[in-house]
Formats: structure tokens, C-alpha cells, sequence
């Protein structure tokens, strides 16, 4: 008896397809969420989150004005602004699942897992002062005008209202950049590739 070995694994791919597909899905959807709720703890969890969630009775834990007032007015936010929930609104479900047309011959499900992209970040967090620069690239490349900022809670202490820019330098201090958004999604892309291994 000959057996048609190319119409065996087409017949079996048929019926196998669909379970595959269902088994893939689960699993990735699984991984995603996973290393979603790492990635906002991450981000929660970042100093310079937690010195912008203050606002402007933050203290300057970031490090990146040596210590002196704050990032919320040092950036020039309104005082009514959420820099903050932008962005955790752009990470929260940004790791995207999409399952590919099943090669049922070969018994290979193809699958794209998109991961939030820093351009895409970037794009959302204009300066309030500049628009065309992202003050998250300023977090990390650094942002000029520290010898100018005046920490001050007066009446007339700029938009946040917790601080100015002075028109004479006033100190000889540079802003010092840390890494933040580009180290949390670099940690996003080591755990997505950790978490689909398993």
C-alpha cells in the first residue's frame, strides 16, 4: 500500500492549523501581558517618574539638576499638566499580538509582536516651550537652561508655578542627563524575547 505522504501532511495540517494557531495565540497574548505589567512597574518605578508625579513640590530625586528644585518646573509644565499619564497611557496594552496566515504544509505559525517604539514617546511629549524637541530626548540628552532656573514658589513663578528663567546666569550647573525611556523599553525588548522562550 503506498501511502501519499505530501497529502498526509497537507490533510493533518488542515486539522492541526487551527489548534496551533489557538496554542500560539494564548501564549504570546500571555508573554505580552506579562511583560506589560513589568514594564509599567519599571516605568512607575523610575526616579524620574516619581520626581515628575510630584509635580511642583517634587524634590529633585532624578539627579539631573545636581539636587536643585525640581524636573516639573526646571521642564516649564503647567501646573495642571500630567506629563506622566501620556506616557504610561501610550505604554498601557502597547504590546500588540497579530497572528499571521498558518502555513499549514510546514506546520509554522508566524506571528508579529509589535513593542511600543521611542519615536512614537518622543512624538507625545513636546516641550512646553519647544515644540519640535520631545522634553523625554531632553531627559536623556540633556535640556539647556540650569544656569537661568530659579526655583521659587512666588506668585509670579512661571507656568508650573514653582519656577523661573532668570535672564542672567545664576549658577554654574549643568543639566545631567540619565537614561529613562530608552533604557526601560531596551529592558521591554530583553523580556519579551525572555518571556516567549519559556
Amino acid at each position: 500500500m503506498k501511502i501519499n505522504k505530501r497529502g498526509l501532511d497537507a490533510e493533518l495540517g488542515k486539522q492541526l492549523a487551527p489548534i496551533l494557531r489557538t496554542r500560539v495565540n494564548r501564549k504570546l497574548i500571555a508573554a505580552a501581558r506579562e511583560v506589560e505589567q513589568i514594564l509599567l512597574k519599571e516605568f512607575e518605578d523610575h526616579q524620574v517618574t516619581r520626581e515628575l508625579r510630584q509635580k511642583k513640590n517634587g524634590s529633585n530625586i532624578s539627579g539631573t539638576l545636581g539636587g536643585y528644585g525640581n524636573l516639573f518646573t526646571y521642564i516649564g509644565f503647567n501646573d495642571s499638566d500630567d506629563p506622566i499619564e501620556i506616557i504610561r497611557s501610550l505604554l498601557a496594552n502597547s504590546i500588540q499580538v497579530t497572528m499571521l496566515p498558518a502555513k499549514s504544509k510546514k506546520m509554522i505559525q508566524e506571528a508579529i509582536v509589535s513593542l511600543p517604539s521611542k519615536a512614537e514617546i518622543e512624538k507625545a511629549t513636546p516641550l512646553p516651550w519647544a515644540s519640535g524637541r520631545s522634553w523625554v530626548k531632553g531627559i536623556e540628552e540633556g535640556i539647556s537652561g540650569l544656569g537661568n532656573y530659579l526655583s521659587t514658589q512666588s506668585r509670579a513663578s512661571g507656568r508650573s508655578g514653582g519656577g523661573i528663567q532668570t535672564e542672567k546666569n545664576i549658577r554654574g550647573r549643568r543639566f545631567i542627563s540619565v537614561n529613562y525611556l530608552s533604557e526601560i523599553l531596551n529592558n521591554l525588548r530583553k523580556n519579551i524575547s525572555r518571556a516567549l522562550r519559556k
